[in-house]
């Protein structure tokens, strides 16, 4: 009882500050995101809630199974805590898709009707959908208000429509497949033979063991900045820890009214960031000619439908989306591919003999261990998947963990990567645009994430004595969200000689 009044008072409190103080000064700052939760001025009444679909084309949408008015205190705050936990985020979705036996299903999250879609499949069919009506803004970036104000008013993330496309047109070009591959890949392919040669030098416990998931995180923070400022730039003395401390903040509660919360830090941490690279940024703008960097790029960068350029807000906010993406994020996958490569050295034979098999391993990996939990957009034209409809100025949510823990329900890995290896390299590679985000609003960062990723599993399996570490017996393979997604005691491992 007394827990249960905890929860209630510690749920009411958060809908109460986040509702009644941070959203009027977002609204305030005009960032392009609707109130994501209206609870108190809400155009879904009881028939909308019902009806869903305005049009009058058809006043009785198909919705999913699920509850459609569930009690305000009770159902509501647990589904929305549960969402944003990090430990139940994931087991929340599936848990829900068994009490509804559907993989499509209606909550409320924030107070606002909201469809889950936690399937592979239906995943790639609201991708889809969601870009037959991207002329027509069909959706509009969704985030808590607190990661709207960590990731910047001016990042493409939590931008939508017209100025969404826009930045999308400036930014994506610098981080395209084709310039990842030419222009940053042998910064990538020198970083992880330096990275690898390291791992000698760093502190072991008393029995000899390393905690790998650290280090991978520090590793790809200083690549992901190494390509943004180039090879010949120094980086900020504090940089890289004060990344760290905001990419905490974007899976915390959004106590940022608390100095000390993680949110809070995550806060003051971005304005340090900010100004360590307004500097730089003004460097590069004076360069003449500007710099290979990515920074460099996203200077020169010109709009050919209107000549415009990217503001010096644009590119700051930005860039902490590119590093994101870049870092911690590919850390999280980098961390599963490291523990699924030493678990089951018949996979990592496998690799060494099918090199052509990387591109679907890297694929199947982004699916298995999805980096990013979930993704929410606020629907502004009515979306149809799988014979369910989703109405205007409800939520829908794209259930990535969710979808995982269903195509995997009752299987051990092992027979999961016995299954891998079985599958003929004709199957071709297995697509992971879903893990980078799905439809319109995909990663811009997921080629950077891509390379980083492939070049790492060519040099562990590409080297004739196998990964060069063995695992510490005992240790906690069950994984959780923080952000990104990794195992409970950090993948410990004793090395066994170097990479040659």
């Amino acid at each position: 009882m007394m827990m249960s009044m905890k929860f209630f008072v510690v749920a009411l409190t958060w809908s109460w500050v986040v509702d009644g103080f941070v959203l009027p000064s977002y609204r305030d700052n005009k960032i392009l995101c609707p109130h994501p939760f209206p609870v108190r001025k809400s155009s879904l009444t009881a028939t909308s809630m019902s009806n869903g679909n305005d049009s009058g084309k058809d006043p009785s949408p198909k919705l999913p199974p699920g509850r459609r008015t569930p009690p305000y205190f009770s159902f509501l705050f647990d589904d929305t805590v549960r969402l944003l936990n990090p430990k139940s985020m994931a087991s929340y979705q599936t848990k829900r898709a068994k009490e509804y036996d559907s993989d499509i299903f209606k909550t409320s999250i924030f107070g606002t009707p909201t469809v889950f879609v936690t399937s592979e499949e239906g995943l790639i069919l609201l991708g889809k959908e969601e870009a037959r009506t991207r002329s027509r803004a069909g959706t509009e970036a969704c985030f808590p208000p607190h990661h709207q104000r960590l990731f910047g008013p001016k990042a493409v993330l939590v931008q939508s429509g017209d100025v969404h496309n826009r930045l999308r047109r400036l930014i994506q070009p610098s981080l395209s497949s084709t310039i990842m591959e030419t222009v940053y890949q042998p910064i990538v392919d020198q970083g992880l033979d330096d990275f690898l040669s390291g791992l000698k030098g760093v502190q072991t416990n008393e029995d000899g063991y390393l905690n790998l998931v650290p280090e991978l995180r520090k590793f790809f923070i200083s690549i992901a900045l190494e390509i943004l400022l180039g090879r010949a730039s120094a980086v900020p003395e504090g940089l890289s820890q004060d990344l760290t401390v905001w990419s905490r903040g974007l899976l915390s509660a959004p106590l940022t009214f608390i100095p000390w919360s993680t949110a809070a830090k995550a806060i003051r941490a971005r304005k340090r960031i900010i100004d360590a690279m307004q500097p730089l940024l003004n460097q590069e703008r004076n360069a003449e000619p500007h710099s290979d960097s990515l920074l460099g790029r996203l200077v020169s960068t010109v709009d050919e439908e209107t000549g415009e350029k990217l503001s010096d807000d644009d590119i700051l906010d930005n860039v902490l989306t590119i590093i994101f993406a870049g870092s911690d994020t590919t850390a999280s996958a980098a961390a599963s591919m490291c523990m699924v490569l030493s678990l089951y050295p018949e996979l990592e034979a496998h690799l060494r003999q099918n090199p052509n098999d990387i591109d679907r391993f890297v694929g199947s990996i982004l699916q298995q261990y999805p980096p990013a939990p979930f993704g929410m957009r606020l629907v502004k034209e009515a979306l149809s998947v799988k014979g369910y409809d989703i109405p205007k100025n409800w939520m829908v949510v794209y259930g990535f963990a969710g979808a995982q823990a269903a195509k995997t329900e009752g299987l051990e890995q092992e027979q999961v990567w016995k299954s891998f290896v079985k599958q003929s390299e004709e199957m071709g590679p297995v697509s992971s645009s879903v893990s980078f985000g799905a439809g319109p609003r995909m990663c811009p960062g997921r080629y950077l994430a891509s390379l980083e990723l492939k070049t790492l599993c060519q040099k562990l399996v590409g080297d004739s004595g196998g990964v060069p570490w063995t695992l510490q017996e005992g240790q906690n393979f069950q994984q959780t969200y923080n952000p990104g997604f990794f195992p409970k005691d950090g993948l410990k491992i004793k090395l066994k000689r170097l990479v040659s």
